[in-house]
């Protein structure tokens, strides 16, 4: 299995171009939702147009898109292929369940931020080889599995021959976890690395203390209680805890707006997370080094203002995921989920991995499109309103 990466300055021109031309077209249409969310036509429609733009760049067929504020559906676009209540995977966006699901044993005391590998998996890491068992299992902690500062630099689940063999295993996060942890560390809590095998192990860890299921543990906990309906893939079970889960565009935005509110993330462990100071270097796209973010509970922190401290309602709260692989059903997808300081909540899902880090500027450029930030010493979009606020001129 790979990640495809792909990044270009001409898929913002294009998507910019894209909405003058489509400005005031009849396809945004807005619905009031019950918690009574205040429109911001423009933002929406900017948002539309921009994610539009790039689905037509990327000759991409079948999409969904959600868009909200405060919780409260403001668009839902039926008209890109599949409707926002189209069941559709969420790749690594399935590590915002798993985070979650590790902060419910933290905050009931089950499990130790500070607890190791060696200690939790025991007949796992007797597995190992000499001396990766004694080294490297006794150095990584669950913090930083959760923040992706374990250390671990291969990523086996991105490795064709490991995947497919582990695909066929009764066991694939720990064949994954294995061929990951019988290699040299990176140093465990000093450099930031998204890693699959983090929330792979996560997993495992969650299987192991609970001696439930993966999946109904994380159902009964996290997707229960919020309301909303999610499954393991019957085709991408091998992804299980880092890329396994799918779900309509609407029942992930119920679920992002209850999970990652100010108000559902009360707990030490929650702020220790959620506020956590960045670990260096901190790149959350291979186009900008952001050197306020963290990683934290299975989704991107960019922090607006400072001090870089009190609620999360400060911070914009973003993951992007895809995949593409012959040994999965569907061989391909990508998702991206983000909330901004301004109660605008996004949403959406293609058929194909085309990953941009311009896709993921402008979305934020366009939530802030009515309404820019105003807390003092925020790090500017690299693209300005101001372009956005040209494209609702025409």
């Amino acid at each position: 299995m790979r990640h495809m990466w792909k990044s270009s300055n001409g898929i913002i021109i294009h998507a910019l171009a894209a909405a003058v031309c489509t400005a005031g077209a009849a396809y945004v249409a807005f619905a009031q939702g019950p918690g009574g969310g205040e429109t911001r036509p423009q933002a929406v429609q900017a948002i539309s147009q921009v994610f539009r733009g790039f689905l037509a760049s990327n000759n991409i067929a079948e999409a969904s898109l959600w868009v909200g504020r405060n919780g409260s559906a403001q668009l839902a676009a039926g008209n890109l292929g599949r409707v926002p209540d189209t069941v559709a995977p969420l790749a690594t966006g399935s590590m915002s369940i798993t985070g979650l699901c590790i902060l419910q044993l933290l905050d009931s005391a089950r499990l130790d931020r500070g607890a190791t590998i060696q200690v939790l998996l025991p007949e796992f890491t007797a597995t190992l080889d000499e001396p990766f068992r004694s080294i490297n299992a006794a150095s990584i902690r669950v913090e930083h599995l959760i923040q992706h500062t374990s250390g671990i630099t291969f990523d086996a689940t991105k490795d064709a021959a490991i995947f497919a063999a582990a695909a066929g295993s009764p066991r694939p996060d720990e064949a994954f976890a294995r061929a990951a942890l019988n290699q040299q560390l990176g140093g465990p809590g000093t450099t930031y690395a998204l890693n699959n095998v983090n929330y792979a192990i996560l997993g495992m860890i969650i299987k192991r203390i609970t001696a439930e299921p993966y999946e109904a543990f994380c159902t009964r906990t996290v997707l229960t209680p919020r309301n909303v309906t999610a499954r393991i893939a019957p085709g991408l079970q091998a992804l299980e805890a880092f890329g396994g889960w799918e779900m309509s565009a609407s029942s992930y935005a119920q679920f992002f707006f209850a999970s990652y509110a100010p108000s559902a993330l009360t707990s030490g462990a929650a702020q220790f997370f959620m506020n956590s100071l960045p670990t260096r270097p901190f790149m959350f796209s291979t186009r900008v080094n952001c050197e306020t973010c963290n990683y934290g509970l299975g989704v991107m922190v960019m922090p607006v203002g400072e001090p870089r401290s009190g609620p999360t309602r400060r911070h914009d709260i973003f993951h992007h995921g895809d995949w593409s692989s012959t040994a999965t059903t569907p061989r391909e997808a990508s998702f991206f989920a983000a909330t901004y300081t301004n109660g605008m909540t996004v949403v959406l899902n293609y058929d194909r991995s085309v990953r941009s880090e311009a896709l993921q500027e402008s979305m934020r450029i366009a939530a802030y499109g009515a309404d820019p930030p105003t807390a003092g010493g925020m790090e500017r979009p690299a693209l300005t309103e101001e372009q956005i606020r040209d494209i609702l001129r025409k």
